[in-house]
Formats: structure tokens, sequence, C-alpha cells
């Protein structure tokens, strides 16, 4: 498990993952505190790649994005294929599956600092 950032300037590169251990659960949308408070708060931009990892189904990857909750917090979206495009989709204790010991969240990114 690991969040890692870097500022240069107004820039902000961020990186984090989080290796779910027997007492790590999911309630509710999946969100997450910014290392620097943020410039904006347009909650349709997209500010960072998740890949969402079951490893307890063989290592599937599901693809996601962070959008910005807050000037200080962000929420993880995943995809949701199933009309004819995909669409964003809230993240949850069963979205896009149900989260057990050994499952991951890797988030990196770059967003404008305030």
């Amino acid at each position: 498990q690991f969040s890692r950032y870097v500022q240069t300037g107004k820039t902000v590169f961020f990186s984090m993952n989080l290796l779910f251990g027997n007492t790590t659960s999911v309630t509710g949308s999946i969100t997450f505190s910014l290392p620097v408070t943020s410039a904006t708060t347009n909650t349709t931009f997209p500010i960072a790649h998740a890949v969402l990892v079951d490893n307890s189904a063989g290592n599937l990857e599901y693809a996601g994005v962070a959008l910005f909750a807050t000037s200080t917090t962000a929420v993880v979206r995943t995809f949701n294929a199933s009309a004819t495009y995909t669409t964003q989709t809230a993240t949850s204790g069963t979205v896009p599956f149900t989260w057990a010991t050994s499952d991951q969240i890797n988030i990196s990114g770059t967003y404008q600092a305030a």
C-alpha cells in the first residue's frame, strides 16, 4: 500500500495503491482525499486513471476513473458496458465486483492545485 505525490508549480502528480486486507471494506462510493487542494471542483473532469483488481477471481482488472468530488476529495467511478456505449457508474461494495481480501485499487493522475 502506498500513496505518493509531487507538486511542481501548480501541477500535482499523484499515485496510490490500496491492497485490501481482511478488515478492509467498501461501503458506498469509493472516495479518497487529494494531497493538495485543487483549483477546480468540476465534477465531470477526470483527474486520474483507476484500475480495480479482483484478485480473488484470477486478477480480473476493471477500468475506472477518478473525478473531483470537492476541491479536496475525489470519487472513483467504473464503467458499465451493459448498453450500446459504456457509461460511468458509481463504485460500491459490490460494483464492479464484491471486494475481498487481496483485491486492489490502483490510481494515478494529475491535476492543478489551487
